[in-house]
């Protein structure tokens, strides 16, 4: 899963990043708001936003990005907001809100679980055919016997699953799968897709001539 974490580091020192970085999760991370290039073209799962940044409010960049982009916002609230300051965060257009400091165990929690139902997703595991996979303990059956893929073998599914109602373009799959400083092997997505399909089976994932890929669920 794809983030981007825009954080002050420098004031909330919580481990978050390495967390999430341990857990699995890409993550680009800045910490200013005049750091942050146009969004439109890029392929995040969720966006991690502080409330209070050194150039700016959190809370306001989110309230314009609400303009133009869908991608779920988990707010980042630094120090002690009472309920109309927590509903205020709701009413500028993020899905959910963590108090900082907090665990990055739960802020992984949510993360998922903004995830899954931005994508529509009912609980964390998806079913393709005999294949089972489960996006909150990043686990993958298959005929009931558990099959272990790698990183970016995982990161390649969990796209996809995140995804199951369209084909996702061959470029945004390499970002999600690799992030933007991954492997610049022009073939290194076609060599994670050929091991997903031996592991799991030649139909789990269709090609779409010129369009991408897409999960056969």
């Amino acid at each position: 899963m794809r983030l981007l974490l825009l954080q002050d580091r420098a004031r909330v020192d919580d481990g978050l990043f390495t967390h999430l970085r341990k857990n699995g999760f890409l993550i680009d991370s800045v910490e200013r708001l005049g750091d942050i290039d146009v969004l439109e073209n890029e392929s995040y799962d969720v966006l991690l936003v502080s409330s209070q940044l050194p150039d700016g409010s959190g809370l306001d960049w989110v309230r314009l990005l609400r303009v133009h982009i869908t991608t779920p916002v988990l707010m980042l609230m630094v120090g002690a907001p009472g309920p109309a300051a927590q509903a205020e965060v709701l009413d500028a257009g993020a899905d959910d809100f963590v108090v900082m400091p907090c665990r990055p165990e739960l802020v992984a929690e949510r993360v998922r679980a903004l995830r899954c139902r931005a994508a529509g997703l009912a609980t964390p595991r998806v079913r393709c055919g005999d294949v089972e996979f489960d996006l909150g303990s990043r686990t993958t059956v298959r005929c009931g016997m558990p099959v272990a893929l790698t990183e970016r073998e995982w990161n390649l599914v969990e796209a996809l699953a995140l995804r199951f109602d369209h084909t996702v373009p061959k470029a945004q799959v390499e970002l999600l799968v690799q992030g933007i400083h991954g492997a610049p092997t022009s073939n290194a997505l076609e060599v994670h897709l050929s091991n997903v399909r031996r592991k799991l089976g030649r139909q789990i994932i269709r090609t779409i001539r010129g369009v991408g890929y897409r999960l056969n669920t």
